[in-house]
């Protein structure tokens, strides 16, 4: 069976969160993917092969947008390149020539053993796969590396509009539909304004024109009055829940990390064991 390569794209601007190097040791750890972090900001990871980190600034951003996109993007707040998550193929095809597949992801997670979850087999057969089964999520969607796959933003009718406004649309997800999607509702036979990847490739699905997985691979919540009770342990590169033993792709914590109380403690390095709870992350003992 074929070995993929695959490349995650990740573009943070501004201080990194205090949380950075155990994010970036979880990458680390996944030898078999490569990383690709664009940043303003000097971050080192050592002894990685697979982590390459690129100095950059949204200025420079908007350049290479520009150009590789045929129209003036003038982005003035990082949030917004989310919007154009699905173009990065086309934006920066020059950095992944070389891959089979490319993604994107964010900072706010925690990884476990990527290929373990994202097989050669589920690769072989499918074009584009996202870790949540209602709708693209941008902390964690690939690609397959082809022009068909990389243009496919443009057969929505509304992507320059969306791309030149200065506000995030959510055209790499759903459009804001994100409960709504949870609760059972179908993208397809909601009315809509402005369409987002997430109708373009489920109609897309529908005409058997792509073949695409929407799958539910991360743990995280749905929303952030529910509660999180569960203890996570990550430990040289696996990340398990300690309860079932179960092993995790990605815990994404978006929900957790705005609480007050959600630890991080001022480690000089990342562990090679760190536990996750509610309350934030803790010693492995």
């Amino acid at each position: 069976m074929k070995e993929y390569s695959i490349i995650l794209i990740i573009i943070y601007f501004g201080k990194w969160p205090k949380w950075y190097k155990l994010f970036l040791e979880s990458c680390k750890r996944n030898g078999d993917i490569d990383f690709l972090i664009f940043t303003d900001q000097d971050i080192t990871v050592d002894n990685s092969k697979t982590i390459r980190i690129i100095k950059f600034s949204l200025a420079g951003f908007n350049s290479v947008a520009s150009r590789k996109l045929n129209m003036q993007i003038e982005i003035d707040d990082p949030y917004k390149i989310c919007d154009l998550r699905p173009a990065f193929g086309n934006i920066f095809e020059d950095y992944i020539q070389s891959y089979d597949f490319w993604g994107h992801t964010d900072v706010d997670l925690i990884f476990g053993k990527i290929t373990r979850f994202i097989t050669s087999h589920l690769l072989d057969n499918y074009e584009v796969i996202t870790a949540r089964k209602e709708y693209l999520v941008g902390h964690f969607t690939l690609y397959r590396n082809s022009r068909k796959v990389n243009f496919l933003y443009r057969l929505s009718e509304c992507y320059e509009n969306i791309f030149l406004s200065k506000h995030y649309s959510g055209f790499d997800e759903c459009n804001f539909l994100w409960w709504k999607l949870i609760a059972g509702r179908d993208i397809l036979s909601m009315p809509i304004g402005n369409p987002s990847m997430t109708h373009l490739i489920k109609k897309l699905v529908f005409h058997n024109r792509i073949k695409a997985l929407f799958t539910p691979l991360v743990m995280e919540q749905d929303h952030d009055s529910d509660p999180f009770d569960k203890v996570l342990l990550w430990k040289e590169g696996n990340l398990t829940d300690v309860e079932t033993k179960k092993d995790i792709l990605y815990f994404h914590f978006h929900y957790l990390k705005q609480k007050k109380d959600f630890y991080c403690p001022l480690w000089g390095f990342a562990p090679n064991a760190f536990q996750i709870s509610k309350n934030g992350f803790s010693d492995y003992n």
